[in-house]
């Protein structure tokens, strides 16, 4: 029978003790002891092991850490903001330690052996890391350096004149620890596996390799001298250090963070190596244009760079992915849109011109809030191009201004009509042109209500018959038929700014829901979305943005949707379109109407939402979700911390484990698209029913 993970984590102490121990070496020593890898021994191995930080996976084989740093002593400095604190936040000195203490309890003792507490670790970053120390360690510690030694798998903090030199056979074995790792032929293997090969100058290592390396090949070097802070080690064996990397002085840091965040960028956005190589080539021009500040304005340079921008999705990868350039020159501007909108500028200023140039200096304008200078930009080209992406832009601003009659020529003109025509399922109507097409058509092809018969005087007291006078200059819809429409317009805004909260909230609301496609469904939920608007803060950023083009009455009523909270509400009665609810916690009652109740919801039921106020009444443009009465404390507690993810957490919970239990708890078939039907919720009915 095969061994439990905690069987095999229990005996390898007992094999690996204080040294690398080879990993057919370990598997001997395991299956002697009559612990069962099964079939395939080598996998489990570094399954049960690579997650667990008290384990290091070294060139030569398989180490314990605990038993491996035993009787060590490492120096760390901690400042009077710390101590006060109870937490230390830089911890690089000590940096090879930190995973051991992520994934393991390790205490604190006194010189008695004592227990004082236990260690924690908080993440600052995705580099760094902050330690959390017991009250009785920091009440017996001051400012200034502290020693940490390793006994017996436990720390014990006491005080020290400053850091640990660096002794000779220390930078000798760091020197030869680099090298070991650099040397290391799994490398290669993992350059195979992940198809990602590490560019001719660009080997280093990182400081935990280095040093695990340094360790085992003179351990006496570590354990009979104090060891000193790991970048101190480093930089005296003649390296540069940044962050946990280590690498040859000279080494291009700025490429190093180009390399990696294309490697990430290509994960993310899902890159073909084509399109990578353009990532990286975008990039490199854009960093090189903010360490100049200028763009060489030969043709042949700037039409080379133009064309980078023709790829959507390495301009989104661009937009919206990782940016190393933020980071890799201080004390430039931080703002990501700004900065790109100088770089296109530039640009164009050098000579580049296309619709794809356009495209994005239209997009770096909206985003940096300067949507009429966008809009200007569009003015410029939109009637003699035939461009989809800056046709669409256009369509878009002149939806926000509520012009759909001319937002539908726009997309008509950009083959959104067409588009519609030829797709096959619903799961393709998911797409910026089809969208914007269903927002805008209730709008643009219904005439607002007269005001004033065809053979009335018309208004404007020319005299003349109204039919002969101003019955084409159309007003606008009233405010109770257009809210919707300003719901839909925040929604669209908050899925094209901010679509990884989205992606996020989806993902909590669905995470015992194991179908992929339904978790992509409840992506384009409104419910989704309007918890990202609003607890998420995306609706406070469209109100701002969007101020200058909204018409009045539409950015009043929005202001006024901002401060209503969501709340947890009881059915109190059900008739026909109009649903009246009390909110649990006010227990003020509303009625909110245009929502078709069915059989799945009854009187007495708990809904989670947010109606909002429209004229004398309530709409719930967001729709419900079921509230089960033993997470109703929480979800209030939620609801008024505006923790968007606690409420999308909280309501995951409850709609799990199986499909069947999904549809039954749901329980909405039927209610009315503003209320609280599949679509509401971004579901689809047949989906779950097949499963």
């Amino acid at each position: 029978m095969t061994s439990s993970d905690t069987e095999i984590l229990d005996a390898l102490p007992t094999v690996l003790t204080n040294r690398v121990v080879p990993i057919d070496d370990v598997l001997a020593a395991l299956k002697s002891a009559g612990i069962d890898l099964g079939e395939h021994q080598g996998e489990t191995l570094d399954r049960v092991t690579s997650m667990e930080g008290a384990f290091g996976d070294l060139a030569g084989g398989l180490i314990f850490l605990p038993s491996f740093f035993d009787g060590t002593k490492w120096t760390i400095e901690v400042t009077e903001q710390d101590l006060a604190a109870r937490i230390i936040e830089d911890t690089m000195a000590i940096d090879p330690l930190v995973w051991w203490l992520v994934t393991n309890e390790v205490a604190c003792v006194d010189d008695a052996g004592q227990v004082m507490g236990l260690l924690e670790v908080e993440s600052l970053d995705d580099v760094h890391d902050s330690l959390v120390l017991p009250d009785p360690v920091a009440e017996s510690l001051r400012p200034g350096w502290v020693s940490v030694t390793l006994r017996d798998g436990a720390t014990h903090w006491s005080l020290s004149d400053g850091p640990a030199a660096p002794t000779a056979g220390q930078i000798a074995a760091a020197q030869a620890g680099f090298q070991a790792t650099l040397n290391d032929p799994r490398n290669a293997e993992f350059s195979v596996a992940a198809r990602v090969s590490v560019p001719v100058g660009l080997e280093r290592a990182t400081d935990t390799s280095a040093l695990l390396e340094a360790i085992a090949i003179d351990r006496s070097a570590f354990a009979d001298a104090p060891m000193p802070p790991v970048t101190t080690l480093f930089e005296a064996a003649g390296f540069e250090v940044r962050d946990r990397d280590v690498a040859m002085p000279g080494f291009d840091w700025d490429a190093l963070a180009t390399w990696r965040t294309s490697n990430i960028a290509a994960l993310l956005f899902e890159l073909t190596e084509t399109q990578t190589k353009a990532y990286r080539a975008l990039t490199a021009a854009f960093a090189q244009w903010r360490a100049s500040n200028t763009v060489n304005d030969a043709s042949s340079e700037a039409g080379a760079i133009a064309d980078l921008f023709a790829d959507i999705k390495v301009i989104e990868a661009f937009s919206t992915g990782p940016q190393p350039q933020m980071v890799a020159l201080p004390g430039q501007m931080a703002d990501t849109a700004a900065a790109h909108l100088g770089f296109v500028e530039a640009l164009v200023e050098a000579g580049a011109a296309s619709n794809d140039i356009t495209a994005f200096r239209v997009r770096c304008l909206d985003r940096v809030g300067r949507p009429l200078d966008a809009i200007a930009v569009l003015d410029e080209v939109t009637e003699s191009t035939e461009a989809k992406q800056l046709l669409l832009a256009a369509a878009e601003f002149a939806a926000d201004r509520s012009d759909a009659t001319v937002a539908y020529a726009l997309l008509q003109r950009a083959g959104a009509l067409d588009h519609l025509a030829s797709i096959k399922g619903e799961a393709e109507t998911h797409t910026p042109d089809l969208e914007l097409l269903f927002e805008i058509e209730p709008f643009a092809m219904t005439r607002p209500k007269a005001v004033a018969d065809r053979n009335d005087p018309c208004p404007c007291g020319s005299g003349k018959k109204f039919k002969k006078c101003h019955i084409n200059d159309q007003p606008m819809h009233g405010l109770e038929y257009r809210a919707p429409w300003v719901h839909g317009k925040a929604m669209r805004f908050g899925r094209a700014r901010n679509a990884a909260l989205i992606e996020t909230l989806a993902d909590a609301v669905c995470a015992h829901v194991d179908d992929g496609e339904i978790v992509e469904q409840m992506r384009f939920s409104p419910f989704i979305a309007d918890v990202a608007l609003h607890e998420g803060g995306n609706f406070a950023r469209f109100l701002e943005a969007r101020q200058e083009l909204l018409p009045a009455d539409e950015f009043e009523l929005a202001t006024q949707w901002a401060a209503i909270d969501r709340g947890v509400f009881e059915i109190v009665k059900l008739a026909g379109q109009r649903v009246e609810l009390r909110n649990i916690v006010t227990d003020i009652r509303i009625t909110v109407g245009e929502m078709e109740s069915g059989s799945g919801i009854e009187t007495g039921d708990l809904m989670i939402g947010r109606p909002l106020p429209v004229g004398d009444g309530w709409r719930a443009f967001g729709g419900f979700m079921p509230c089960d009465p033993s997470i109703v404390e929480n979800v209030v507690a939620a609801i008024e911390a505006r923790d968007a993810l606690g409420i999308a957490g909280l309501i995951g919970d409850q709609l799990a484990p199986t499909h069947d239990d999904l549809m039954s708890q749901l329980g909405l078939e039927g209610l009315g698209l503003d209320g609280l039907d599949l679509e509401a919720l971004g579901l689809d009915e047949a989906d779950l029913a097949d499963e």
